[in-house]
């Protein structure tokens, strides 16, 4: 009989840490070793975090030696969640502003460019803008003299 071609879908990828053999609920990746926490650990470091994205010296002794990790381990936990809720809001920000985009696109309906023989309220002429090739207005930018390019002496009138 044909495999259905979601069924790896339904197993887990690695070994649940309770069915695992390592008594410490280590599982095993590619090249080393993760620790997966407990539902407990992960509660109080979320707890702490939520109270505070920065964690104190004293404040991470005191949670690894309660929930059972090292220091380091409390540390870089924190790093973690630190970079994964940067980038849930980075993804939230990138969610708003294309609604936004969109919701403004969609506002202006069947919105065309004004063409060159159009009146303008403030033709680019007049403030110092010419229009380039392309239709658009081109901004006028002053260089400045050659380095080799002397400027004249101020001449006094009596």
């Amino acid at each position: 009989p044909a495999r259905s071609p979601f069924e790896w879908m339904k197993k887990p990828s690695y070994p649940s840490p309770t069915g695992s053999n390592d008594p410490n609920g280590r599982t095993r990746t590619k090249d080393k070793y993760r620790v997966v926490y407990s539902d407990h650990q992960r509660l109080e470091l979320e707890k702490e975090f939520h109270y505070s994205r920065y964690i104190t010296i004293r404040r991470k002794a005191e949670l690894a030696n309660g929930i059972g990790l090292s220091e380091r381990q409390v540390k870089i936990w924190f790093q973690n969640r630190r970079a994964k809720e940067r980038r849930s809001l980075k993804k939230q920000d990138d969610v708003h502003l294309k609604d936004k985009l969109d919701s403004s696109i969609g506002s202006l309906g069947a919105f065309s460019p004004p063409m060159m023989g159009d009146h303008h309220p403030f033709p680019p002429s007049s403030l110092g803008m010419s229009i380039g090739h392309h239709g658009l207005p081109q901004h006028h930018f002053h260089q400045l003299p050659n380095p080799g390019f002397s400027v004249p002496p101020i001449m006094k009138f009596e």
